[in-house]
């Protein structure tokens, strides 16, 4: 059988088809249909609707997410990175099939899209894939403005209150980098030790260490502009104080100390070993090439991965961990019962500072 997914981020959205060669054909034909002539009945919409609707619903008895959306408004206010893909209860409600077929008309342009083949294909199935693609017409596309991104200055606390929770969720994070940044493999490789991997600094002393929780993970989301540096753990009410303070020290000492020679090492050996999974289906290869072409990065960057991870130096990792990461100027948001985790926190900013908002229905 053949498999359709369409799917949309922060800064692109991706319609995908996969199947067996021998199918090529009718999922060719079905793929250009949906992407340059689709329709949009009226109870599709109404479902699509009422399902969005739903899930934003359920979004505040789901604390992981919640707490991931809570910290992207969090970090970047207005600009569009601090919306949630999904929308809002608000947005979806307001929201009209003229609405999305606009959308469609402006922005689902071939001057405005890259396509991906990846497979076994005939020269016929190319031609036609060319022919039928290359019919599909052109339009001005409009200029997108945006709030511009506000620089984070000092350390900021926000606690959403949800009374009833007895588990914390943690979120602390910055301004990260964009895709095109060159750090970006340094940084990659940087935050393997720090909190890319199970083998972590952040895992070994939070979780191992301490026993705060039961899992803690950091990364960078780079994105067309900069995306977020994000640490994220959970913990009980009574303990959110130390697992923050603690975190904030791991933090300050991989900065002020880095990364040592073997930590370097075992990192880019798992790195290494994690990246044929990353291209190791077409539908794998593809999404990775449309990538790199959207951000503008060469289809070098797969090719030459192996050699470009084992070329960086101890010192060029930590020189980008020592810039990228400001632990003076970053946002820390709790989803927890204010009751008891604000006074915890305000040793770590001020008091009086520590900002407190209700958890409501996105």
């Amino acid at each position: 059988g053949a498999e359709f997914d369409a799917s949309a981020s922060y800064d692109y959205s991706v319609v995908t088809a996969s199947g067996l060669s021998p199918q090529a054909e009718p999922l060719l034909n079905n793929m250009i249909e949906i992407v340059t002539a689709p329709s949009f009945p009226d109870a599709e919409f109404k479902r699509a609707v009422a399902q969005a609707q739903s899930q934003i619903a359920r979004l505040v008895d789901n604390p992981d997410a919640y707490a991931d959306l809570a910290f992207a408004s969090y970090l970047y206010g207005e600009h569009p990175y601090g919306r949630p893909t999904i929308g809002t209860a608000k947005s979806i409600g307001a929201l009209k099939k003229r609405n999305v077929i606009q959308a469609y008309v402006r922005t689902y342009r071939p001057n405005n899209a890259i396509l991906a083949v990846v497979g076994q294909y005939t020269p016929e199935l190319r031609a036609k894939i060319e022919q039928s693609f290359g019919a599909w017409e052109k339009r001005d596309l409009p200029e997108v403005k945006t709030t511009p991104i506000a620089k984070v200055e000092g350390v900021g606390i926000r606690v959403i209150d949800y009374p009833s929770q007895v588990q914390s969720q943690i979120r602390i994070g910055e301004l990260g980098i964009e895709r095109k940044d060159p750090r970006f493999l340094a940084l990659r490789l940087g935050n393997t030790i720090l909190g890319g991997a199970f083998a972590s600094r952040l895992n070994d002393r939070i979780r191992k260490d301490l026993g705060l929780t039961y899992g803690i993970n950091s990364g960078f989301d780079a994105r067309m502009e900069r995306g977020p540096f994000l640490v994220e753990t959970f913990t009980k009410n009574a303990s959110v104080g130390q697992a923050v303070s603690e975190t904030l020290k791991v933090l300050e000492q991989y900065k002020a100390q880095g990364a040592t020679a073997e930590e370097i090492e075992r990192s880019k050996g798992y790195l290494k070993g994690i990246f044929p999974a990353a291209i190791e289906t077409p539908e794998k290869l593809a999404l990775n090439l449309l990538l790199l072409r959207h951000y503008g990065i060469p289809d070098s960057y797969l090719t030459n991965y192996l050699r470009d991870i084992d070329s960086l130096s101890r010192s060029e990792v930590n020189k980008a961990v020592n810039e990228a990461i400001d632990t003076k100027n970053i946002r820390i948001l709790v989803y927890s019962k204010a009751a008891d985790v604000v006074p915890q926190l305000e040793p770590i900013a001020a008091p009086g500072k520590v900002e407190v908002l209700e958890a409501v229905k996105k």
